[in-house]
This record gives C-alpha cells, structure tokens and sequence, in this order.
C-alpha cells in the first residue's frame, strides 16, 4: 500500500499532466471510471487557476483577448504549479513566461504589462 504522501505526489503530477498511470491505480472510482475521475479534478484545477490569473492580469487578458491568455495560463498552470496556499499570490512569474511564450515574443510590451499589472 503506497504512503499518502507517495499517492499525493503520483496525484499531483497526474492532475498537471505528467503520466496518469500510477495515479489511476491509485484512485477508487467509485462507480466512476479512475481517469475520468482524474480529469475533473485537472479541469477545475486549471479552470480555478486560470480565473485567478484573469483577475490578477486583467489589461494582459483584455490585450491578448481571453481566449489567447487563457492558453497562456493553462500552459503557465501546468509549468509553474502553485507553491503557496493562498491564490493573491499566485502568477508572480507570469510576465517572465509571457516574454517568451510563442505568439508573445513578437510583443515584447506584454512582459511589460503583465510586471506592472
């Protein structure tokens, strides 16, 4: 039987896109298929993220239109997982991420933006 914390990394890595397998052994189902299962948890994990991205860089959001930054954020969620409990806090690092995201380098402002925002 694997140790909580070892099912909570296998989870974890799961939910952010690394290989599913050993998480899926690991999850009862209950009358609900284990990757299934799994994929709720990753589609409201970076649903949540992303939305507290939306508030924390609104004019970044509005200049990219949501449906670009919302690409950049699943793609930031799943490099850069959150560290800390608390979601103000969360994206520090985006404008870094965003000056080299493709599509983003050739609007070198964005980077700027998003420090300032």
């Amino acid at each position: 039987m694997p140790s909580l914390g070892e099912v909570q990394m296998a989870f974890g890595q799961a939910v952010l896109g690394a290989d599913e397998t050993v998480a899926i052994g690991m999850i009862d189902g209950n009358g609900l298929d284990p990757s299934a299962r799994l994929a709720l948890y990753r589609n409201q994990i970076f649903g949540s993220l992303t939305a507290a991205l939306r508030v924390t860089y609104p004019v970044l959001c509005q200049l990219v239109h949501e449906r670009f930054f919302d690409r950049v954020a699943h793609s930031y969620v799943a490099a850069h997982p959150p560290m800390q409990p608390c979601l103000s806090e969360y994206g520090a690092g985006l404008a870094t991420f965003v000056a080299h995201f493709p599509g983003c380098t050739e609007l070198p402002y964005l980077k700027d933006v998003a420090a300032l925002e």
